[in-house]
């Protein structure tokens, strides 16, 4: 039983640290930052950023997205992309975007790099685990300043720089 239950808090905290990262918005300029095509929202191409436990900078181009930055920051509670990359489970210049396909207008399919944690509900304290590839949808907002990336029952909101 103490097992099972260890067990069910280290999945709801698994579940809960790919969303930990992403949570607050990060402040765009708001004019055509789409690789001057003059068309902000038809394409995933560029620069993201994403602050919630670290600030982290993602460029896409085509059907890649390359980690190229992350940051600790006030925010950081100890499982952020800042620590993952400090553990070497993730570098600067790694995929954490690939095989992305549209499948609509403002819609994507693909895989995204998710964060594994567990932690130690008596002491607090975290082990990073891994990194993973899981499916994923994205989906860019009508002014195509931010998308949203949905993998499984977690949700990612990134801002275009």
């Amino acid at each position: 039983m103490k097992r099972a239950i260890l067990m069910l808090g280290t999945l709801l905290f698994v579940a809960v640290n790919f969303t930990s990262c992403w949570n607050e918005p990060v402040e765009t300029s708001g004019e055509d930052d789409n690789n001057g095509t003059g068309k902000p929202g038809t394409s995933l191409d560029g620069t993201w950023g994403h602050e919630g436990d670290a600030l982290v900078l993602v460029q896409i181009n085509g059907a890649v997205g390359i980690l190229t930055k992350a940051e600790y920051n006030e925010k950081d509670d100890g499982w952020g992309w800042y620590e993952y990359v400090q553990a070497g489970f993730i570098k600067i210049g790694d995929q954490c975007f690939r095989n992305l396909v549209s499948t609509g207008d403002k819609t994507w399919k693909g895989e995204v790099l998710f964060r594994v944690a567990s932690q130690n509900w008596i002491t607090g304290e975290i082990t990073l685990l891994r990194v993973e590839w899981r499916d994923c949808e994205i989906t860019l907002s009508s002014d195509g300043t931010t998308f949203e990336c949905v993998a499984e029952t977690d949700t990612g909101i990134f801002y275009r720089e």
